[in-house]
């Protein structure tokens, strides 16, 4: 199986993160041209932050962060035309500008049981 810009298997279903840490792909809600990119790789910003502009048939879209967290990759570039849907950047969830970085990994469930587990999940 192929993995994609943000590391992610294609054909694996991705499990729920945790509500405070973990990180999540932002997608654009309309298709059009990015005409500004508005935030930067490492960049840290709080819930509701403007990240793109992409000018759809309609007039121009903003779009936003979901969570407070930091941006890992930005997946779109100014002039790009993205769809629907289309991932545009991937945003790790961090409690301040300081915290590390933590990294998922995803497996077939037939090599699962042999990855050591350091920690109970809770």
């Amino acid at each position: 199986m192929g993995g994609d810009r943000f590391g992610r298997l294609h054909g694996e279903r991705a499990r729920r993160p945790h509500p405070r840490r973990g990180s999540y792909v932002l997608q654009s809600p309309a298709a059009g041209q990015v005409t500004a990119v508005l935030a930067k790789e490492g960049e840290r910003l709080p819930a509701g932050s403007p990240v793109l502009k992409v000018r759809t048939a309609d007039g121009e879209t903003v779009v936003r962060t979901v969570a407070a967290g930091r941006i890992t990759a930005l997946a779109a570039a100014l002039g790009q035309i993205v769809a629907t849907g289309a991932d545009v950047a991937a945003v790790e969830k961090v409690p301040d500008a300081d915290a590390p970085l933590y990294a998922t990994v995803y497996l077939p469930a037939e090599n699962a049981g042999s990855v050591p587990r350091t920690r109970p999940w809770t």
